[in-house]
């Protein structure tokens, strides 16, 4: 009979390159060119300070928003929230 000295050894680990790659991203930059606004016109329209909508658009990290942001996002827009992110595999 085998010995095994961890359960590490027996089973192993499973890496994030076994699935596919997804990604989730803003569709800001394609909603103010559709609608001719600046991101300066997008910070006024949804009361949120011109830096926060640059880091937005500069970076696109979903995970530091928070829920009033987007549905500060969705107002000015005039759409629901759902509607400023979409789904992409790579």
């Amino acid at each position: 009979m085998m010995q095994y000295n961890s359960l590490s050894t027996i089973v192993k680990p499973v890496h994030y390159s076994y699935f596919p790659r997804m990604a989730i991203r803003w569709r800001i930059q394609e909603m103010l060119d559709a609608k001719g606004w600046t991101a300066y016109r997008l910070a006024k329209e949804a009361g949120l300070t011109p830096s926060a909508v640059y880091k937005l658009l500069k970076k696109g990290d979903l995970r530091h928003v928070d829920a009033d942001t987007l549905e500060a996002l969705a107002a000015a827009f005039r759409c629901p929230p759902w509607e400023l992110l979409t789904y992409r595999k790579h």
